[in-house]
């Protein structure tokens, strides 16, 4: 960071004695982009273009700066722009390929790598993206071999090395794909958390106590907690450390003996390892995922509170989870748009409630009146909608923080995937081993969630239809 802003100081200094320098513009663009400032770095990008519009390396910088915040369509025109006036420019075509992954336009993406890679075929950036391309059209052999290119030529690379974890993770080579993923402390924009105790080795505990901390999402807490009675049984004391609105669930884990937040100051511990390292640490395969469900239990008095509020039932209580996060990376795959769902509205029998806490949702299904009944939780503590969930008879739910927490529940419940699902899914299947009893519905083609729709729709008629009473409830 430092000699981002030493390099500001200097493209400043040079445009007090030349205002109108193209390069001194360009430079202090580049600067502010080292220290995230990237509103003020493009407006300096762009009046470095007004000064020489025919620099072909400042359009390649516009359009690089105009990937991070996700405006990959205007970051392809500058980078267009950039190989018309420079056709070879090795930078602007794999920078082109980014942006047109990043549309889904992953055809025209691999073409570009593969061209430039004919021409440069030590380039490893441009292996790397054709192996993120590969990844997502699950051509997973090809990505790996992509990934391990991009290796043999910069060994370092630490987006080759998180990208190939992911791969063969996807792939249930959890051995290999835990190993390398611990590349992923490289990839923090700030330093990795410091810690006074030293990292656990997976050795028996023989007493010592070990804070186990959550380090990504919601759902990836819920999913490797799980590992928690593993690392009791082999003589420590657990405690761990979680998100605010997961700490009650979190302590009905078996062995379990503290539970903190996030908020909160931390106990004294003499060891501590991340929750995603836990399968690393205990030599995890597929086959060995601890899968005995529920591993979480909502609180009682929550339940029979909704129950109550709920009153009799007047048809299959279905709960639906339809998006995610906008600032997951891949949001745009897997949450799906309500009105795509519409044709769940006309199966008979089924009282449809939304499971959706977010602001942005509760606002979409205000335009759904009719068919889905307004989300009972008001509050966004996952102990709330855990006792939600046990008052429904089945959830079915896009790949968010839900799948995981009706999983851990051992509530009845269906996930609905994108045509390449992540890693945890697996690549195809329709059950998982982290959650035995779920179900999942995958496209069968990129984008068809009306073909996963319909599926669903069959598959709730067929379940109606196999109750007791069933041809009455769909009368």
């Amino acid at each position: 960071m430092q000699q981002h802003r030493e390099a500001e100081e200097w493209a400043r200094r040079a445009l007090h004695l030349q205002p109108e320098m193209a390069e001194a513009l360009n430079n202090l663009s580049v600067a502010l982009t080292g220290q995230q400032r990237r509103a003020e770095a493009e407006v300096f990008a762009r009046k470095a273009l007004e000064r020489n519009p025919q620099a072909a390396h400042l359009h390649l910088n516009l359009g690089c700066l105009l990937l991070q915040p996700g405006r990959f369509a205007e970051a392809e025109a500058e980078l267009r722009r950039a190989l018309q006036l420079r056709p070879n420019y090795p930078q602007a075509a794999n920078n082109l390929a980014i942006a047109l992954h990043q549309q889904d336009r992953d055809e025209e993406a691999a073409s570009w790598c593969e061209r430039l890679l004919q021409v440069l075929p030590h380039y490893g950036e441009a292996w790397a993206n054709l192996g993120i391309v590969r990844q997502a059209q699950a051509r997973n052999s090809e990505a790996i071999v992509c990934f391990e290119e991009a290796l043999q030529r910069k060994p370092d690379d630490v987006k080759s090395h998180v990208c190939r974890s992911l791969t063969l993770l996807a792939e249930g080579r959890f051995a290999e794909g835990f190993e390398e993923y611990e590349w992923r402390w490289k990839m923090l924009a700030e330093p990795p958390r410091e810690w006074s105790r030293p990292a656990w080795d997976g050795a028996p505990l023989h007493g010592k106590t070990i804070l186990l901390w959550a380090e990504q999402g919601l759902g990836d807490t819920l999913q490797f907690a799980r590992y928690a009675p593993l690392v009791a049984a082999l003589g420590g004391r657990v405690l761990v450390e979680c998100q605010d609105c997961l700490a009650r669930l979190v302590g009905t884990i078996d062995g379990v003996s503290q539970v903190v937040t996030q908020s909160q100051e931390l106990p004294r511990c003499d060891v501590q390892a991340p929750l995603l390292s836990l399968p690393r640490l205990l030599a995890a395969t597929l086959a060995s995922v601890p899968a005995r469900l529920p591993y979480v239990q909502a609180d009682a008095a929550r339940v029979a509170r909704y129950r109550n509020i709920l009153g009799p039932a007047h048809g299959l209580r279905v709960g639906l989870v339809w998006a995610g996060s906008p600032k997951h990376a891949t949001d745009r795959l897997r949450s799906i748009p309500l009105a795509r769902l519409a044709a769940l509205r006309t199966i008979p029998g089924v009282e449809w409630h939304s499971l959706q806490v977010e602001e942005r949702a509760r606002t979409e299904a205000d335009g759904e009146s009719g068919w889905l009944r307004p989300c009972l939780v008001d509050s966004p503590n996952a102990d709330y909608l855990a006792a939600m969930m046990n008052c429904l008879d089945l959830v079915v739910t896009a790949d968010t923080m839900s799948a995981h927490l009706a999983g851990a529940l051992g509530r009845p419940a269906w996930t609905l995937l994108p045509h390449v699902a992540d890693w945890r899914w697996q690549m195809a299947g329709d059950s998982s081993p982290w959650y035995p009893g779920m179900r999942l519905f995958r496209q069968q083609r990129p984008g068809d969630w009306e073909g996963v729709v319909e599926t669903v729709r069959g598959e709730i008629g067929a379940l109606i239809q196999g109750l007791p009473g069933g041809t009455d409830k769909q009368q």
